[in-house]
């Protein structure tokens, strides 16, 4: 009887404390809900918005969108949920089996195997959630990022060598170019991305496009904190809405359908006063040329298991 008279107190001192622990919660909950109505269901609230509109791309999806077949999705392997839902960078196709990109989009940490596992490139898909017959999943081979050897380390530029070609069509999928001439300020150029559609907003599942003007050398070297000579600068005075965000980086500034830059980074996305960064992909072409997949690649380990595989013989 004691034991079950002890058991018994126990369990009220513990009931009692699991009320006054939970009511301050319930309480603190019922709170934010009413001080921010729809706080886990933004997404959907903004598209009821009659006064919404797409920030990062001036508010267009082209009813040919022809420029989609050079891009793809740099995604985790890993899907969280669903398919295309781990995209966290874009790249352009600039050989079937070379995909340009920027380096912060290829963690350090990530490099040699354990990259090759890591991620892979989708093409061939416009909605980056939707697996059609003509998506395409690519696993890689290696990566080059520029400033691994050198004292430029700051270029925010690297190629993707992919272990087998993209089937390209020049309809779901296409080759890009790389810029032949250096840029002239006041040139009509496109990026295209699944990147956010505002600061910290969703990204959407179809790539989406926004028309930027190339700013002078003078104009970008204004920005001392941000500017480096690797960069180009571009995006719209009167338009400051119109930007790349998060999720876009890596993608293609293109302009007549070539590849003159690389979405690199911005102050914010769409702040005004502020352009959008890119990799000036003219002043490396050298280096991109020199890392395409037609280069020869030793793999020095395999080399090593091999002679001694062939001394044991």
């Amino acid at each position: 009887m004691f034991l079950l008279k002890w058991i018994s107190q126990k369990l009220c001192v513990l009931t009692v404390i699991l009320v006054l622990s939970i009511t301050p919660l319930a309480l603190c909950n019922q709170h934010l809900s009413k001080e921010y109505p729809g706080l886990h269901h933004h997404i959907e609230d903004l598209g009821r918005d009659k006064g919404y509109k797409f920030l990062i791309t001036g508010g267009y999806r082209p009813k040919v969108a022809n420029l989609t077949k050079y891009l793809v999705s740099i995604s985790h392997a890993n899907f969280k949920k669903f398919f295309g839902d781990s995209h966290f960078c874009g790249g352009a196709i600039i050989k079937p089996n070379t995909i340009l990109t920027a380096a912060h989009c290829i963690s350090k940490k990530l490099y040699g195997f354990q990259m090759m596992r890591s991620i892979i490139i989708i093409a061939g898909t416009p909605n980056r959630l939707v697996k059609t017959e003509h998506t395409q999943i690519m696993k890689v081979k290696r990566v080059a990022v520029y400033g691994e050897s050198k004292t430029e380390k700051s270029v925010d530029i690297a190629v993707i060598i992919l272990q087998r070609n993209i089937r390209i069509d020049n309809v779901t999928t296409g080759v890009l170019p790389l810029a032949d001439h250096p840029l002239r300020p006041g040139e009509k150029c496109t990026v295209l991305g699944w990147g956010r559609i505002f600061d910290h907003g969703p990204m959407p599942a179809t790539a989406l496009y926004v028309d930027l003007e190339i700013w002078s050398r003078w104009k970008c070297q204004s920005y001392r904190s941000f500017y480096m000579p690797s960069l180009l600068c571009a995006g719209v005075p009167e338009d400051p809405e119109r930007d790349s965000c998060a999720g876009d980086s890596g993608g293609p500034l293109i302009c007549d359908e070539k590849a003159v830059g690389i979405v690199s980074f911005g102050i914010g996305c769409g702040t005004p006063g502020y352009p959008g960064f890119y990799t000036n992909v003219y002043r490396y072409l050298d280096w991109v040329r020199a890392n395409l997949a037609n280069k020869l690649h030793i793999n020095y380990i395999l080399m090593v298991k091999l002679i001694f595989f062939l001394m044991l013989l």
